[in-house]
């Protein structure tokens, strides 16, 4: 249940949901402390999207991630030549949060490795 503001058409969040939302905040492991403070400061506000650009932003600090089968198509190899050229450091390979395994390459890792093939290749 929540609390309608009939002033701008917002609604306020319960404490039971900010509970929630601080509890995952804390299990994510790629935020800093001042971007969970923010993001929670953004959740109890309830600021308008307007309001709330010069703020952070979770989806813009992460890097774009493909999954290494993605990277092989681009690079016309098996996902096993992109795991070796991670571990070569050509490539940057990025654990995804909250899993043991399971991994990305960062597409601008990928982007660069490709620019190079190209120049090399000419």
């Amino acid at each position: 249940m929540t609390l309608s503001d009939a002033s701008d058409g917002y609604e306020k969040v319960l404490n039971t949901t900010v509970d929630l939302i601080r509890a995952a905040l804390r299990a994510d492991q790629t935020l800093t402390p001042a971007e969970r403070t923010q993001t929670l400061a953004l959740v109890r506000n309830g600021r308008k999207p307007a309001e709330a650009n010069n703020h952070f932003s979770p989806t813009l600090s992460r890097p774009s991630l493909i999954r290494p089968a993605r990277a092989a198509e681009r690079l016309a190899c098996t996902p096993r030549q992109i795991h070796r050229l991670a571990s070569e450091g050509l490539l940057e390979k990025v654990k995804f949060p909250g899993r043991q395994r399971a991994s990305g390459i960062t597409e601008a890792s990928l982007e660069k490795l490709l620019n190079a093939s190209t120049v090399a290749g000419k």
